[in-house]
């Protein structure tokens, strides 16, 4: 049996808590509790200890295994190092030596390799941590001993004690609902300040975004749909701009239907990266003789030829199985040189119908921004402007596509 200490101040259970105030309910025997009681509810397995302890493990093991495999699978876990343009700083390869280094990072470095998106998501986690952390800590100092006392700190009861029902401590036990009350108000006050706080960032980041992208040619640039028949040309759709009043006109491109050329575009490059695969199966990825240089290769057509390897040129059969074997880089070679002799005479040769999409740029950025504000024509659907995104997150194939095929796509689930 545990014996208790009695002090001068009081009772002390085994633990060292005084036997008074909100700590008197560890000195009480452990009775059963009453089933469907909060107290049944809080011992048993679906409890809050459960879950804190199966997420923590769960997310601890995740956080130990994605330190494991950052550095081995970079492929996968790092692939903007492999770029050759806007490739961020590499992080240490040690095992948690990552991490000060992470959390050092800049707003702007984040913004600058990989865009305003990511950073704004970012901020909204940490805002989301911090808020959690704020509730969590009042939540467990403050709530969890009142409800687990069933709010009773004067006697320190337990909550399934069934004489504090009968008696008149249920009176005492209501006037400390106050407290959920003012947390209640304490959590919603909070949620409110710290979203403010994080709009207030996103407002800041925004600008400093907008200020970096003013000298590029997207933020002068409008994406326009819509265009009428009787102004799908560069210089007509200029004019219509010019007479508008909002600024000079630097330039304007008209897209056109280029549905053949596109196929041969694809299949051009679909022989350039089997080619490329040949390659790097023949002189290794990377190459490691020392006489190869790529650039000076690069306008050689028999460069890569006198490049001597331990590995045999790579070969296909031609047909599907019972055909010749051919030399997989001189067949890809001139498949893709006949397909790129295709791509230059269609480009030279071909009249491409203009569609009903096109750019428009500007010589100010503000004409840009007044243009994206403003309805240009009154007829539905016809002249709708908006910034252009960057060429990079443009996806071409679908750029020319109708708007009643565009609404269709976005309506369905």
């Amino acid at each position: 049996m545990e014996e208790l200490i009695v002090a001068n101040s009081g009772e002390v259970n085994t633990k060292g808590f005084p036997c008074v105030g909100i700590f008197k309910f560890l000195c009480e025997d452990e009775e059963e509790p009453l089933p469907g009681s909060p107290a049944q509810t809080a011992k048993s397995p679906t409890g809050l200890t459960t879950q804190l302890i199966l997420c923590t493990s769960v997310g601890f093991l995740c956080f130990l295994l994605f330190c494991f495999l950052r550095v081995r699978w970079s492929t996968i876990y790092s692939p903007r190092l492999r770029m050759k343009k806007h490739a961020p700083e590499q992080l240490p390869t040690s095992f948690f030596g990552w991490i000060i280094p992470l959390l050092k990072t800049k707003d702007a470095v984040i913004m600058d390799k990989v865009g305003l998106d990511a950073v704004v998501m970012l901020q909204f986690l940490l805002m989301s941590v911090k808020l959690f952390a704020f509730c969590g800590f009042f939540g467990t100092v403050v709530l969890y001993p009142i409800s687990r006392m069933g709010g009773d700190i004067a006697n320190g009861t337990h909550p399934n004690h069934t004489l504090s029902i009968l008696d008149t401590s249920i009176t005492r036990s209501m006037s400390y609902l106050w407290v959920y009350l003012f947390f209640t108000y304490l959590f919603v006050f909070a949620t409110f300040y710290f979203t403010f706080l994080n709009y207030r960032d996103y407002v800041h980041i925004r600008r400093e975004f907008l200020l970096r992208k003013a000298k590029t040619i997207s933020s002068r640039t409008l994406l326009v749909t819509g265009i009428p028949p009787h102004l799908r040309s560069d210089r007509k759709l200029a004019d219509y701009f010019e007479k508008l009043g909002i600024g000079v006109v630097e330039s304007v491109h008209t897209i056109r239907h280029v549905n053949r050329l596109l196929e041969i575009i694809k299949e051009r490059a679909q022989y350039l990266r089997q080619l490329e695969t040949f390659y790097a199966k023949y002189l290794g990825n990377p190459c490691h003789d020392p006489r190869y240089d790529p650039d000076t290769f690069l306008n050689e057509d028999d460069g890569p030829s006198t490049i001597k390897t331990k590995n045999d040129r790579p070969v296909v059969k031609e047909g599907f199985c019972c055909g010749p074997k051919l030399d997989a880089i001189d067949c890809y070679s001139e498949k893709f040189n006949q397909v790129d002799d295709l791509v230059t005479k269609a480009r030279k040769k071909g009249r491409f119908s203009p569609t009903s999409v096109g750019f428009v740029t500007f010589e100010e950025t503000i004409s840009a921004y007044v243009a994206s504000q403003v309805l240009i024509d009154s007829t539905p659907f016809q002249l709708r402007v908006q910034l252009a995104p960057e060429p990079r997150d443009v996806l071409w194939e679908n750029i020319a596509m109708h708007a009643r095929e565009r609404w269709i796509l976005i309506s369905l689930p």
